[in-house]
Order: C-alpha cells, then structure tokens, then sequence
C-alpha cells in the first residue's frame, strides 16, 4: 500500500522527470490524491490512468495492491467527474485484486462501491457488495461492522421490495447492535423493520416496532430519529385505521422535519401523502 507522500504538490511535480517504474507510479498516485482534493477530476484521471499503465508495463514486478492503488485512484476520479457507474465499476477491478491477496479492509471498499452503485440506482449491484462485505466482516470478526454491513443489506434489500427478507436482515443486526449496547443503532434498526412491515402491510408488528424505536428516539433526543419514529408511528397507526393517533404522530414527524436543516422534502412530501390518505379515509 503506497503511503501517504510528505512531500509538497510541487515538489512532487519537480521529482517527477527523475524518477522511473515505481517510483514514478507512487508519485503519480500521490499527485492524484492532490489533485482530488483540489476537485480536479479531470487532472486526477489522468494521474491515475498514468500510473496504471506503468504498473501494466512493469508486469509481476509491480505489487498488487499497488495496481489496486491505481484502480482506486481512477475510480474516485471518475466519481468526481459524476461518471458514478463508471467509477463502481473500476472499482470492481480494485475489489479483485484486494479479494485475492486478503487485503484486511476489503470491506470499506466494498461499501464504498455499494454507494456509488446506489446513487447510480443499480440496487442489485448495491446488494451484492453488501452481502460480500457481510461475508468479510463474519470472517474478519468485527462484530460491529458485521452489524453495519447487515442493515446495509436491508436497506439495499428495501430498494428492492424484497422487503421479509430485509426485516430478517434487520433484526440480525438489532440483535448484534443490542449484544454490545449500540442504543441508537438498535432504534434505528427498529425503524426500518416498522417502515418494511408497512410496506407487507402488517401494521400490527410495524407499530409494535415503531413503538420502541419512538422509545429510544425520546431517550436519546435526537431530532432526526423522532422525526423518522414518528413518521413511521403514524404510517403504523393509519394501517390500523387508528386515525387520531395517525393524524398526531404525523403532525409530529412533520414539524420535526420542518425544524432541520437541509430540509429532506422527500420526506416532507411522503408526510403529505400520508396526510392526504388520513383525510380521504375520514371524510
């Protein structure tokens, strides 16, 4: 793994013309990294393409995760020029070459590439990284992250309407969350299993979940979570036709919502609709 260069950008840009091979690929990474950081995509991609191709010519001599190194920098790069699906993409190439050497943090890549494939809306893709992240963090034994990357599952799971087998995702992580006293981890856990039993329609067992994670969410007094366990509160209590408890929890999830900044106006618009279903259901 190429170490972070103390050398200046300058410096660096000085050096360059004397040095071959390695070297030069390391300095080449380094100064993409700059560039990166100065948002100069179209800078960094070259850098990055650069050093790969003197990798390729150097052939076995040149490390693998060195090559890895190279893949990474060409997919932050393209990511930073909004070529999304592009840079999840390489980043596969990176992924790879971490998989067979057992590179120990395989897994923050992993998830980083499954948000990339998010925001590119290829959930299948998405899922796959987290399921594989899943299998890193059961071997590797972080309890934590094993925890992480299964609600990460979930919610990809979610996305795609396959929404029993994300509540059991859910749960696996609530209960590790719970072993280790993760409070707020666990309401949130309890969050998504509330909003996917609304979504099979079981709006007994979603206000059962909604209930406890509204519990931890006054507990912990965190503007974000009331605002979700209420919106969630009242999505359960319209299930049941329970409209006056449906019309307060809304009323609460929405002035939370309106109270934070940036404003999520889809959530302010999902709070609407699920106005506008209550009155029809009361008329």
């Amino acid at each position: 793994m190429i170490e972070e260069n103390p050398m200046t950008e300058k410096q660096m840009w000085d050096a360059l013309p004397h040095v071959q091979g390695e070297e030069k690929a390391e300095l080449l990474l380094a100064l993409c990294k700059r560039a990166t950081y100065r948002n100069a995509g179209d800078e960094a991609l070259a850098l990055a393409e650069s050093a790969k191709e003197i990798y390729d010519s150097l052939g076995g001599i040149a490390a693998n995760a060195d090559l890895a190194e190279a893949y990474t920098g060409i997919g932050y790069s393209l990511k930073q020029l909004n070529k999304t699906a592009e840079a999840a993409q390489t980043l596969e190439k990176a992924v790879e070459i971490h998989r067979q050497d057992h590179f120990p943090f395989v897994d923050d890549l992993l998830r980083t590439q499954a948000i990339w494939y998010s925001e590119s809306g290829d959930w299948e893709s998405t899922l796959r990284c987290h399921q594989e992240a899943v299998t890193v963090n059961e071997v590797d034994g972080n309890q934590e992250w094993l925890a992480k990357s299964l609600f990460n599952v979930g919610v990809a799971l979610e996305f795609l309407d396959r929404y029993s087998e994300a509540i059991e995702k859910f749960k696996s992580a609530r209960d590790i969350f719970k072993g280790m006293k993760m409070v707020v981890e666990v309401g949130m856990c309890d969050e998504k299993i509330a909003e996917s039993y609304v979504e099979v329609g079981n709006g007994e067992l979603a206000l059962e979940a909604a209930k406890k994670a509204d519990d931890i969410a006054r507990m912990a007094d965190i503007r974000e979570r009331r605002m979700w366990s209420s919106y969630n509160l009242g999505k359960a209590y319209l299930l049941l036709k329970q409209f006056e408890a449906a019309e307060s929890a809304l009323c609460n999830a929405q002035l939370y919502a309106q109270s934070g900044e940036p404003l999520d106006f889809k959530l302010l618009v999902g709070i609407d609709e699920e106005m506008i279903s209550l009155l029809r259901q009361t008329d």
